[in-house]
């Protein structure tokens, strides 16, 4: 006699497909958020060398001009909220810093008093070198390799 069992891949699919739905809704917050971080990162590294290579010899200027590329850059950010820009320079040595935040899209998996709101910091450092300077070390780098060959 043949045993009928009716359902059992219906209740199968109830309990599996939510757990791998959610994980594969995971996965793809988790390549937005690192896709937000590389293009913030590069977009910091690109303000650090145009405002370091522009044609003014001051640190205020190049904080100013840092600050301009910075307001006219457009924000392509899915995850990301950026919150302040900071730049600052001495001894030829720029630093700027992005603070942000990001939304946390499954607290309801958590302790519903968990704050919805993960802060975060990119930062990008660059040195200003004087063109007597570039031209020096570079005949030296040329210098030792010739050496050594």
């Amino acid at each position: 006699m043949r045993k009928k069992y009716e359902g059992y891949f219906t209740v199968e699919a109830a309990l599996v497909l939510p757990v791998v739905l959610g994980f594969i809704l995971f996965v793809v917050y988790l390549g937005i958020f690192q896709y937000d971080r590389c293009a913030l990162e590069q977009k910091l590294n690109l303000i650090t060398l145009l405002a370091l290579s522009a044609d003014v010899q001051s640190n205020e200027e190049k904080v100013e001009r840092a600050k301009k590329l910075a307001s006219e850059a457009d924000d392509r950010f899915l995850a990301w909220e950026l919150q302040e820009v900071s730049f600052s320079i001495s001894r030829g040595k720029m630093v700027n810093v992005f603070h942000g935040t990001v939304r946390f899209p499954f607290r309801f998996l958590f302790d519903e008093s968990m704050d919805n709101l993960w802060i975060i910091q990119a930062k990008a450092e660059g040195n200003s070198l004087k063109p007597v300077s570039f031209v020096r070390n570079y005949k030296k780098i040329e210098g030792g390799l010739s050496n050594g060959n």
